[in-house]
């Protein structure tokens, strides 16, 4: 079942509560029409619902009861399921991963894809479940909360299915273990366990964003997997955080399986939590609200988050009563276990954690998000300082006088030479103070200017805008920011319109010592927009080069038009085009924007390249069209010849690109997609050496972007550095843990390495966050091929490629199938498939020379006779 199909679902669910049961029935025949098996979703859902709530309705001494008498009938049953008795559609069963009173997990393969998965399959006699339809709607609702959720710290849903009365989830396979194996192999570091814990919990805090609650945290329900990262699993008990009905619920609830293990077992209050030689309980997890049966919320996640984080740290439970009013006792008073004297834990780490462990849920932090910005800080270990050493081995009376000396001649150097106590700067997203939101686009485009007119003064590195706009609407420590961004000074301000009143007030910050620089503010008439961007500009240029050449001036405080109207329509396509991620509409609206600038002033350059940028990421072919235009009206656009330079490497006019890329950053050092563009160029012409220094100056300008660090750890990994180059890729993956693309950098790299099963982990992790559909598909299953070919998994290799053969009708693969022939060794196909590419115009042969080709191919002869006839330069 597709995500759409659950939304579908949830949707018709949320209707059908508003409507009396006796009307139900009517309004679900209706909204459904003839799809029969929508309406029994629906329905099998809404019984779902009913037979909860009366579940949830009994008194927590009924429910603990009905659980170990569910247990115990299991127990009795016979569950014995192997292999041979299992047909789960498509999927090939190898083995049993884990049973538990809900499910069993299976390790299986998915033959279509060519990937391992684990697959959930309900329990027939399931602990809480009264009926197949419950258990159906119980399983589909577990599925439905973990599609909602795309993050790298929960595991990835792939697909449901039926098979017979069985329902089962097809999820992520991790190689790893449970979180609870992890801490009992060995005696770990505490700062890795924090270290580990935070990973989870911002796989918590992705569910609550999406309104989900966990409600049943514990180590056993997050994996580790080889890669040292953190999953959290097993939302069976997950809800939304507001029920359909519109009242929260509660639910001490069905205990989960354990991956490692027989299934749990539940208690009666008054009775003992533990029984010798079975595994601990959930009860010890749960939040006093669950446990007498009162509303679940973010925080109920949040206390059995630091349960869990107290044992991984301490070695043992918070908490210690024997009975659940022990515990509920204990939990009330605020009696957590005492830490080990020896504990090298620092006090503030176990004050947060207490923090979390609070009866009253008012009274633990805000936020896992709130407790996770709290924690972090800890969790790496802090870099040694040099004033520390100074004050041990000197004394605090020596620090005292160096410190007043060194801070004297940096004020007067600062006052004296501007120029040579700001070398680097920073343009933040200016606060729009006024009462409309849809002014954001006159806030965020006078920084954009005015990161675009600094960029121009010789000397002075501007930090990009992708770096500068991930602090926009944050309340940033600027100091802290100067080291993260290593700058020297950072401009802020606010932007208010009221009617025809602009008041843009402005601040220059030395950031190492938090001193201002210089202030304005400038109370004019809107209109006067273009006049109050220069002035900025020029009195900035004043304060840091007072000795600027007059053309290095001219160049800072250039107007592109002089038509008010139009500079704001341009700055509103240039809003629409800088959305964090690509939008088909906003790049549409944004053409629109544009073209009404260019009607207004039809000499307007800038407003051109904003149209060629939008034309080049809607694949138009306009955009080299719109790109001459601006150089006609103006040659030194820096934006123009990057998009005409790019435009030309993929037409591979390799004179002119490289000539328009490198007037590019002449014109403008500054300028992080020159340098990266040029990169890309230098790899597809054969010049690995220089490509890495052109990627590693984009980074520098420009550390935030994903695609600039991928770039460069691949350029790395073409050279053969290996480790370098998947320890960059990895940093950048960071920065978008969305973002599919990083993956396919991950995966190429460790095949290189010779490192296929890391590879293969890596593919099969980014395929379920691209949402490129059939589109993006191809290329996935190119690069799965290739590297099955490379391991020795012909068969699987082959069958991928015919898939691939396929859908070349629909996409130009040629190259794709070349590069899985050479490595299965067939050099004949190798050469006839790219005498297909030729043949085709394939757009991959651009980046031919990148390619991991064999020797074998890259010493054979038609290999050289292709790259002439390509047109690559000796």
């Amino acid at each position: 079942m597709t995500p759409e199909r659950f939304q579908q679902v949830d949707q018709l669910m949320t209707l059908a509560l508003e409507h009396a049961i006796g009307e139900r029935g009517q309004f679900i025949r209706e909204a459904c029409g003839g799809d029969e098996d929508l309406r029994t979703e629906v329905e099998s859902l809404l019984a779902c619902h009913e037979t909860e709530d009366e579940f949830l309705g009994q008194t927590p001494f009924e429910l603990a009861a009905q659980l170990l008498a569910d247990d115990a009938e299991r127990d009795s049953a016979s569950i014995a399921w192997t292999r041979n008795e299992l047909a789960l559609g498509r999927y090939e069963v190898l083995e049993e991963l884990g049973v538990g009173g809900m499910g069993v997990v299976y390790a299986a393969y998915d033959p279509k894809l060519g990937r391992k998965v684990a697959i959930k399959l309900l329990h027939p006699q399931a602990s809480g479940i009264t009926s197949a339809s419950e258990g159906r709607a119980r399983l589909l609702r577990e599925a439905h909360a973990m599609a909602k959720l795309a993050h790298p710290n929960v595991i990835a849903v792939h697909d449901v299915g039926t098979e017979g009365d069985r329902v089962f989830i097809v999820m992520e396979h991790v190689e790893g273990s449970t979180l609870a194996t992890w801490l009992s192999e060995r005696a770990r570091p505490w700062r890795e366990v924090l270290s580990m814990f935070v990973q989870a919990g911002r796989g918590l805090a992705a569910a609550h964003a999406a309104g989900i609650l966990h409600r049943d945290f514990k180590p056993e329900n997050v994996l580790v997997g080889k890669d040292e990262r953190s999953r959290v699993m097993d939302f069976g008990l997950a809800r939304s955080a507001q029920s359909p009905n519109g009242s929260e619920d509660a639910a001490p609830g069905a205990l989960t399986f354990a991956a490692s293990g027989g299934p749990p077992h539940a208690v009666v209050l008054g009775t003992a939590l533990t029984e010798p030689g079975k595994l601990l309980g959930t009860p010890r997890y749960m939040a006093p609200e669950q446990l007498i049966g009162q509303p679940a919320s973010e925080k109920t996640d949040q206390f059995g988050f630091c349960v869990a984080l107290y044992q991984g740290l301490y070695g043992e439970l918070p908490f210690h009563g024997d009975t659940i009013d022990a515990l509920l006792n204990e939990i009330k008073q605020g009696k957590v276990k005492s830490p080990p004297k020896s504990s090298a834990i620092p006090a503030p780490v176990r004050q947060m954690v207490i923090r979390g462990l609070n009866f009253n849920p008012a009274d633990r932090h805000a936020s896992m998000e709130a407790l996770l910005g709290s924690l972090k800080t800890w969790s790496s270990e802090p870099k040694r300082r040099r004033v520390l050493h100074i004050v041990a081995t000197y004394g605090i009376a020596l620090f005292v006088i160096a410190a007043a000396g060194l801070y004297l001649r940096s004020q007067r150097r600062e006052s004296s030479s501007p120029s040579e106590a700001v070398k680097s700067l920073v343009v933040l997203p200016f606060l729009n103070a006024s009462a409309n939101a849809e002014m954001e686009y006159l806030s965020d485009g006078i920084a954009e200017t005015l990161i675009d007119n600094l960029s121009q003064i010789p000397e002075l590195r501007v930090i990009a805008r992708n770096a500068a706009f991930r602090y926009k609407g944050k309340d940033v420590d600027l100091q802290k920011l100067g080291r993260e961004l290593s700058v020297s000074a950072g401009l802020t301000g606010r932007v208010q319109q009221s009617g025809d009143t602009l008041v843009v007030h402005a601040n220059l910050i030395n950031l190492g010592t938090g001193s201002q620089i210089w202030g304005e503010e400038y109370n004019r008439k809107a209109a006067d927009l273009l006049a109050v961007e220069t002035d900025i500009a020029r009195a900035i240029t004043d304060k840091l080069r007072p000795r600027l050449a007059a053309e290095g001036r001219r160049r800072v405080t250039k107007l592109s038009t002089e038509n008010p109207a139009a500079h704001q329509l341009y700055l509103r396509g240039r809003y629409l085009q800088n959305k964090p991620t690509f939008d088909f509409d906003s790049q549409t609206k944004a053409v629109e924007f544009f073209q009404r600038a260019i009607d207004l002033d039809p000499n307007y350059a800038l407003a051109y390249a904003g149209l060629s940028d939008s034309y080049l990421r809607l694949g138009d072919a306009r955009a080299e069209e719109a790109a001459l235009k601006a150089l006609a009206l103006d040659d030194q656009l820096t934006e123009a010849h990057v998009a005409l330079g790019n435009l030309r490497t993929f037409k591979m006019d390799w004179g002119g690109a490289e000539k328009e890329l490198k007037r590019a950053i002449e014109l403008n050092p500054n300028y992080a997609p020159a340098h990266y563009f040029y990169a890309k160029y230098l790899r597809y012409r054969g010049h690995p050496e220089q490509a890495l220094a052109e990627f590693t100056q984009a980074v520098q300008l420009d550390p935030v972007s994903v695609d600039y660090g991928v770039g460069l750890g691949s350029s790395l990994c073409s050279l053969g550095q290996y480790d370098r180059g998947i320890a960059q890729i990895k940093e950048s993956s960071r920065l978008e843990p969305n973002d599919a693309f990083p993956y396919l950098g991950l995966a190429s790299c460790y095949a290189q390495h010779k490192m296929y099963q890391d590879a293969m982990d890596r593919l099969q992790y980014g395929m379920t966050l691209d949402h490129g559909g059939d589109a993006m598909a191809p290329l996935w299953l190119g690069y799965l091929a290739w590297v099955h070919a490379l391991s020795g998994e012909r068969d699987r290799a082959l069958a991928l490629v015919n898939e691939l053969k396929e859908r070349n009708r629909l996409m130009d693969l040629e190259a794709m199938i070349a590069l899985v022939y050479d490595a299965l060794g067939d050099r004949k196909l190798v050469f006839e498939w790219l005498e297909k590419a030729i043949q085709g115009r394939s757009r991959m042969l651009v980046a031919l020379r990148t390619v991991p080709w064999s020797d074998s191919v890259r010493s054979d002869p038609r290999y050289a006779d292709l790259i002439r006839r390509i047109g690559f330069p000796p």
